[in-house]
């Protein structure tokens, strides 16, 4: 039923078609969610008693990503720099350089706590 309301939006190109779509598309998901929504409920609710059954339902609602691993990249001096241990060291050279930055600048009575 929605996706012939869309192909009539599409066709007729009408804001009232498009009004049409947007307010049966909103209805349709919001069903699906509730559905889910109770079929998950129930689902934990009969396994509550049995603790593998409901991590397997827990881990089926909220995924791991696991598998999914982000690639950092950062550029420094014009190049783009990849390797994760490169990034690290960058970053530790950079935060070891901004306080030997403050340590010279700070004021000569401060001194004394640099030292240790």
């Amino acid at each position: 039923m929605r996706d012939k309301q869309l192909r009539k939006a599409r066709r007729g190109n009408s804001e009232l078609e498009w009004s049409k779509y947007k307010r049966m598309k909103n209805r349709v998901n919001n069903l699906v969610k509730s559905n889910k929504n109770s079929y998950y409920r129930e689902l934990l609710r009969k396994n509550s008693n049995n603790p593998r059954n409901f991590w397997k339902t827990i881990k089926e609602i909220y995924p791991s990503n696991k598998c999914k691993e982000s690639r950092i990249s950062i550029n420094i001096d014009n190049e783009q720099i990849t390797d994760k241990s490169m990034i690290c060291r960058s970053f530790s050279n950079f935060f070891h350089n901004v306080t030997n930055e403050l340590k010279n600048k700070s004021f000569p009575l401060t001194n004394f706590i640099w030292k240790f």
